[in-house]
């Protein structure tokens, strides 16, 4: 029989099957190009929820969530997925253990978010308002 994981991995390639050209692809290309063996991707919380398919299906990897922090909408039924959701302030700290991060999210919201943080970044790529961004614990980076 098959378990929720298995359903779900399904629903990913289905969802990548039918928006094959979603704006979310840009920043899995340049990822894959800059990210070295360790490198942890976040995406921002964003309403169309395309990011929890498509970052994972292009990238092979495991994609991390930073939760909106005032309406997030994010909830799983599974508990590794819910494992994946991190506020401002998990985020904030993993920044710090890593060293740096990439973080996908529309470009204005993600700059003033870092920006409150106290955090640095460069930004790699941009499409359609939405850009990915190595994110740097020191804001002089």
């Amino acid at each position: 029989s098959r378990g929720l994981g298995d359903v779900y991995k399904r629903q990913e390639k289905m969802f990548v099957a039918a928006y094959p050209d979603d704006s979310m692809k840009f920043a899995a290309d340049k990822y894959n190009q800059v990210a070295k063996e360790g490198d942890i991707l976040f995406s921002d919380e964003l309403p169309e929820f395309a990011h929890i398919a498509i970052l994972p299906y292009y990238t092979g990897k495991r994609a991390y969530l930073l939760r909106d922090q005032k309406n997030s909408k994010l909830y799983f039924l599974l508990k590794d997925r819910m494992e994946l959701c991190f506020n401002e302030d998990q985020f904030k700290q993993k920044v710090v253990e890593q060293g740096k991060i990439y973080l996908v999210g529309k470009t204005k919201k993600t700059i003033r978010r870092l920006g409150k943080l106290g955090l640095g970044y460069r930004i790699l790529a941009r499409s359609d308002g939405k850009a990915l961004f190595v994110v740097m614990s020191n804001p002089r980076e």
